[in-house]
């Protein structure tokens, strides 16, 4: 996804620019390439190209990025806008995917993610839904599949899994009941395949498995394959990297 680097702000306006202010730059701007955003303070506007045939606008001091950026897909859509402070991400920022529909919304901080942070699949379905504060995760975090199934659901504290966490299965089936601790696992878990039949029990204590069980389709247990304790790839890898 598309990263936002944007830098320091204006004295006349302290406050970070909302997610609303950053949409309305692409008013100002006449073409892909084109758009004469006001830079802050001393910074020089700079027109230059992104990664995979992308065409942005930055502003500079120097070789800081310091205001308002917008960027362009290859195609002429929009890619991405949002600010900059003293090379940080500082305001509202929202990027796109190549077909038009929303990628991400989120709001910095100084460098911090501060507030709701939401994305959505290319299709326009919403992906996630979380709240940061002073660049951490807090509270439940949500995910769904493109079709509209939710995914997973847990309560995050302080940057870390700790409380309940569960997951489904595309078709609707619950997949796994899970619970973490300040980031650990921690207590049982089980895990279930799409059919509804029960695939994994496990134990944890500090984080280590101390018990576990598995069975096969047929509903024969078998021998535990590697990895079966990884329930959750969003549980430890939830960033906003847009």
């Amino acid at each position: 996804m598309f990263w936002l680097f944007i830098s320091s702000f204006a004295l006349a306006n302290p406050s970070p620019p909302s997610v609303e202010e950053a949409i309305a730059m692409l008013d100002v701007c006449k073409a892909p390439g084109h758009c004469e955003v006001p830079c802050w303070d001393d910074a020089v506007r700079s027109t230059e190209p992104g990664p995979e045939g992308a065409l942005q606008v930055n502003c500079f001091r120097g070789d800081v990025p310091h205001g308002p950026v917008v960027a362009w897909h290859a195609n002429g859509r929009p890619l991405g806008v949002g600010y900059s402070l003293n090379g940080r991400p500082h305001g509202g920022a929202v990027s796109w995917h190549s077909n038009g529909k929303r990628a991400s919304e989120s709001f910095w901080i100084d460098g911090a993610h501060e507030g709701l942070l939401r994305t959505w699949h290319s299709n326009g379905q919403l992906e996630s839904n979380g709240e940061w504060k002073n660049n951490q995760q807090q509270g439940v975090v949500r995910f769904w599949y493109p079709s509209g199934q939710l995914n997973e659901a847990g309560q995050w504290v302080d940057g870390r899994p700790n409380g309940p966490m569960f997951s489904w299965h595309e078709n609707g089936q619950m997949r796994a009941k899970a619970r973490y601790k300040n980031g650990e696992r921690t207590g049982k878990w089980k895990l279930w395949f799409p059919s509804g039949q029960r695939s994994v029990v496990l134990r944890f204590r500090g984080d280590a498995i101390v018990h576990q069980r598995c069975w096969g389709l047929d509903g024969k247990q078998v021998v535990c394959p590697e990895g079966v304790a990884e329930v959750s790839s969003k549980a430890e890898s939830s960033t906003d990297e847009q």
